[in-house]
């Protein structure tokens, strides 16, 4: 059975794609690092959009950077792969699709599963991107020195927290309040 295509779910998908690319270079300073918009923007997608066009957006994104257009916040190119950072990119479509998953089976949009289904997208993101980023460095790199789980949860994880809380807040009232309008529209 083909399935319908929802012409309003794939422009809204390709407008989270530009999202994120905008994301990348939207960086609040703070201390000790910068906080990027883009897992708020991935992780909205999949609440949006559902599983499928939220990862759609995500995946749309990282074709576009590995194409070489700079949309990464490094640029963007097929070498990219090779950098410690590139997991997470990865992990914005498994977080858009877990996060639109949970919360299509919700019974209702209420804050509480939309800050769940905002937290398990969140964790899938970090999960990849941690696992990528030990790869790289421990495998690929292979510097001197390994790098040890301590230090990539520190310095890829832990850093991070209180920004991502903070996001997946703001993503998860703004999805309560769009969400109903725009899809329903």
């Amino acid at each position: 059975m083909i399935k319908k295509i929802d012409i309003k779910k794939m422009t809204m998908s390709a407008m989270f794609a530009a999202l994120l690319c905008a994301g990348a270079f939207i960086q609040i300073p703070t201390p000790p690092v910068p906080v990027s918009l883009q897992t708020m923007f991935a992780i909205m997608a999949g609440l949006m959009l559902g599983p499928q066009y939220g990862a759609a957006s995500a995946v749309t994104y990282m074709v576009l950077g590995l194409a070489g257009i700079p949309v990464f916040t490094g640029g963007g190119g097929i070498n990219y792969v090779f950098r410690p950072s590139f997991g997470f990119i990865v992990g914005f479509a498994a977080g858009a699709f877990i996060a639109g998953l949970i919360i299509e089976r919700a019974e209702k949009l209420s804050m509480k599963n939309i800050l769940f289904a905002s937290f398990m997208g969140l964790a899938a993101v970090y999960i990849i991107g941690c696992a990528y980023m030990y790869f790289i460095l421990n495998v690929y790199m292979n510097k001197d020195e390994l790098k040890g789980i301590g230090y990539v949860l520190m310095n890829g994880l832990l850093l991070f927290l209180p920004g991502e809380t903070a996001k997946m807040t703001l993503g998860a009232v703004l999805v309560r309040r769009l969400k109903p309008v725009v899809i329903k529209a």
